[in-house]
C-alpha cells in the first residue's frame, strides 16, 4: 500500500510542477525532436542514395552530417535551458540564505 501511495505522492508533485511552471518540457521535446531528426536524416539520405536523381555522395553527406547539425542547434537550445536551471538553484539558494 506505501508504494501505491508514493507514486501517487510523486505524480502529484511532477502534475503540480509542470502546471505551476516549475518543471520545463522543452528539453524532453528537444530530445524527440533529435531522435526524429536523426531518423528523417538517415530515411532523406538513403532516398538520395537509391534515387535516380540524387547520388551516392549526396546521400552519404546527409546521413553523416545531418545529425551532427541538428545536434548542434538542439544542443544549443538545451544549454540555455541549462542557464535558466542554474540561474534558479542560484536564486532559490540566495532566498534560503536570507531566511
Amino acid at each position: 500500500m506505501k508504494f501505491a501511495i508514493d507514486n501517487t505522492n510523486k505524480f502529484l508533485k511532477m502534475a503540480n510542477d509542470f502546471l505551476s511552471f516549475k518543471r520545463n518540457v522543452f528539453p524532453v521535446i528537444v530530445r524527440f525532436i533529435y531522435f526524429v531528426s536523426i531518423l528523417g536524416c538517415f530515411i532523406k539520405g538513403l532516398s538520395l542514395i537509391f534515387s535516380e536523381r540524387g547520388s551516392v555522395a549526396a546521400g552519404i553527406l546527409v546521413i553523416i552530417l545531418g545529425p551532427i547539425v541538428f545536434h548542434l542547434i538542439l544542443e544549443f537550445l538545451l544549454l540555455l535551458f541549462s542557464i535558466l536551471d542554474v540561474l534558479i538553484e542560484i536564486r532559490n539558494t540566495l532566498q534560503e540564505n536570507k531566511k
